[in-house]
């Protein structure tokens, strides 16, 4: 459960700085999608 709380909190830092750094939230819907299989085999 741990491991997935981590994995949340980094994946809203990266989704900001990300955003800050004038990235298109288009590729951050992508990247947000390539982790998303990590976290469900992680928990």
């Amino acid at each position: 459960m741990v491991s997935v709380q981590v994995a949340y909190v980094g994946m809203n830092i990266t989704s900001k700085l990300a955003l800050e750094s004038s990235m298109r939230p288009l590729a951050l819907l992508h990247t947000a999608i390539a982790i998303m299989p990590s976290v469900f085999i992680l928990k």
